[in-house]
C-alpha cells in the first residue's frame, strides 16, 4: 500500500504537458493535487483546503479530486476544477467535456 499520492495528479499532468497532450500555459494557472487510482480515477487526498487557500492567495485555480471539491469551496476561491478522473480533466483542457467550476457552477471559471 502506497502512502502520499497527493503528487499522483500533478506528475501525470506534467507528464502530459511534456509529450504535447495538454496545454502548458492552461495548466500553469492551477494548483494540483490528487491521487491517481489504476483506472484513473482521482481519489481524495487530504489538505485540500489548505491548497485552495494557497492557490488564492497565489491568483490561481485549484485541480482536486471530485470527491474533494466541496472542501475546497470552503476557501472562497473562485476556481476550482473537481473532476472524476484524469481522462475527464484531459478531456476537459481539449474542449471535449467540459467540467463546471465546483464553487460557483460556471463553465468558465
Amino acid at each position: 500500500m502506497k502512502e502520499g499520492g497527493h503528487f499522483d495528479l500533478p506528475i501525470a499532468l506534467a507528464l502530459l504537458i511534456s509529450v504535447g497532450v495538454l496545454p502548458q500555459d492552461e495548466i500553469e494557472g492551477y494548483v494540483t493535487l490528487g491521487e491517481l487510482s489504476l483506472d484513473g480515477s482521482l481519489l481524495p487526498v487530504a489538505g485540500v483546503l489548505p491548497a485552495a487557500m494557497y492557490a488564492s492567495s497565489e491568483d490561481k485555480g485549484l485541480i482536486c479530486p471530485q470527491s474533494c471539491g466541496g472542501e475546497a469551496a470552503w476557501s472562497g476561491l473562485d476556481n476550482v476544477l473537481a473532476p472524476t478522473s484524469l481522462l475527464a480533466l484531459i478531456n476537459h483542457f481539449k474542449g471535449t467535456q467540459v467540467y463546471t467550476c465546483a464553487t460557483c457552477g460556471a463553465h468558465d471559471c
